[in-house]
């Protein structure tokens, strides 16, 4: 049966008692005592250390997995935007909201209106400005209900992009 490393270690402990316990005197049978916890204690730190290095190595390899799906996910999203892309330029030039297959129905869509600032936050009223430490910037969110109420910003506009669904 393998002992643990904490097992080995209350060994060592009590090896160091009987040694006290003889007054610093080694006796054959200390002395094979001594040896042989030498010897358990080397096969332990062997074989822990290999299963420490085997968990890293694959920590290491998993690692590595994770950031080539991670790229290879990244290039299929890119893919399927450009391909979304492709598709909305071709019903826009044909002029035609939909096209129904037998799978999946193209549909040109307006996306929600986004708000477009084209002027600096000091140009805008206080009321539109968030304050973000040490920076100042455009507060869209209030903007965009502003716009939306009727009021007029200077510099400030509702534009609405299009997507292509696929369902």
């Amino acid at each position: 049966m393998s002992l643990s490393l904490y097992d080995l270690a209350a060994e060592a402990l009590a090896l160091d008692d009987l040694f006290a316990m003889d007054e610093g005197e080694v006796t054959p049978e200390s002395e094979a005592l001594a040896l042989e916890l030498a010897e358990k204690l080397a096969t332990k730190a062997d074989a822990f250390g290999g299963f420490v290095r085997n968990l890293e190595a694959s920590a290491t390899a998993i690692k590595a997995e994770e950031e080539r799906l991670r790229d290879r996910r990244k290039a299929l999203e890119n893919k399927a935007a450009w391909l979304k892309r492709v598709g909305l330029d071709a019903l826009q030039r044909m002029q035609r909201l939909r096209v129904e297959g037998s799978l999946f129905t193209l549909a040109v869509q307006n996306n929600p209106p986004s708000v477009l600032v084209e002027v600096l936050p000091d140009r805008l009223p206080a009321a539109f400005v968030r304050i973000i430490p040490e920076v100042r910037e455009a507060d869209k969110v209030a903007i965009g209900k502003a716009l939306k109420a009727g009021e007029l910003i200077p510099g400030c506009s509702l534009t609405q992009t299009q997507s292509l669904r696929i369902r």
